[in-house]
């Protein structure tokens, strides 16, 4: 973003905060590389492939249209590998995690998974929906209490494979890994329980340890990971891809492993040290559907802002707040 001339003219700009992506996208050639490089705690080589071997009745898990994955440069690379494996996609069902999202269009559909993909599998693909109770089922129980229920055909799968994107979220510290599962094939009630830790109602303001970029000590985090531990998938895909779409970085495994690698992958392109705090932080959130989706934008620009700092964003948000819940979140007086 230009720093409009009257600000250059009349105040000392501490300078422009880019991300360091990769100019250029990663080749199906290094895509398919890095799967055959799986992350697991035991040093297990288990790929997508190994995994799904001799499964009956396999679920993929994608994430919706709010957020960029490039799974659609995922999907075919991994098709084609269960195929030469013998691995009939007809076995397949995908299920799109929302959350509490609105589920996504025809269109939306294509565009997270592909055309060729989209009409491969077409009439294996649902929408998650939180409030249907005939597609939830119980998972179990977190040591906080939280009663875990989860879609039933990802809990009911023989083999569950997860694909998603690493981004940095402002109270669950990261997108991706945990965060496909709770909240995105979760129960409302569930994930009402596991966003209410974000909030210190005392103080108005967010727990302790409850920031952006932040897994361990992280209320949040720690319970939506426990909470997906009670469903692990089997594998998770977990893609770091550039404002502007493209993939830069792939990593696949275990459910928190592979998370951290991908996590450790963002932060080495999108993480930038502040030399001193600024009075006036201008920030842009252009491709941000709604209100929902722009805040994340403020927060992090936020922590660039010092104490009496003011902090400029722009974002179009087309479809509004998002929510109206939302209107909460926007009289909240700390942030962390």
């Amino acid at each position: 973003m230009d720093v409009p001339s009257i600000l250059r003219n009349e105040a000392e700009c501490l300078g422009t905060i880019s991300p360091r992506y990769p100019h250029t996208s990663l080749s199906d050639s290094e895509i398919t590389s890095a799967l055959q490089k799986p992350v697991w705690p035991d040093g297990s080589a288990q790929t997508i492939c190994n995994v799904a071997q001799g499964r009956r009745d396999i679920c993929f898990v994608v994430s919706d249209a709010t957020r960029r994955t490039a799974v659609n440069r995922i999907l075919p690379l991994v098709l084609r590998g269960l195929r030469e494996r013998g691995c009939s996609t007809d076995r397949i069902h995908i299920v799109v995690a929302t959350g509490i999202h609105r589920a996504p269009t025809a269109d939306e559909i294509e565009m997270i998974l592909g055309h060729d993909v989209a009409r491969e599998l077409r009439g294996r693909i649902t929408p998650h929906d939180p409030d249907d109770e005939s597609a939830l089922a119980h998972a179990g129980e977190t040591r906080r209490g939280c009663k875990v229920r989860l879609n039933r055909r990802a809990m009911e799968s023989d083999c569950l494979i997860v694909f998603g994107a690493v981004s940095y979220h402002y109270h669950a510290g990261f997108g991706g890994g945990r965060k496909s599962i709770v909240p995105g094939l979760a129960a409302r009630d569930t994930i009402a329980l596991n966003h209410s830790l974000a909030l210190d109602h005392e103080k108005n303001s967010f727990r302790r340890g409850v920031q952006i970029g932040r897994l361990d000590g992280n209320p949040v985090s720690e319970e939506m990971l426990e909470g997906a531990m009670l469903r692990r998938p089997d594998i998770i895909v977990n893609t770091v891809v550039s404002p502007d779409g493209r993939l830069v970085g792939v990593a696949s495994g275990h459910l928190d492993a592979a998370h951290r690698a991908a996590c450790a992958m963002l932060e080495r392109c999108a993480r930038a040290d502040i030399s001193e705090p600024a009075d006036l932080v201008l920030a842009t959130a252009p491709g941000a559907r709604d209100w929902i989706q722009a805040h994340k934008a403020l927060l992090n620009a936020a922590r660039a802002a010092g104490p009496d700092g003011l902090v400029a964003l722009w974002a179009p948000c087309p479809e509004g707040l998002g929510n109206e819940r939302f209107r909460m979140w926007a009289r909240m007086r700390d942030i962390p």
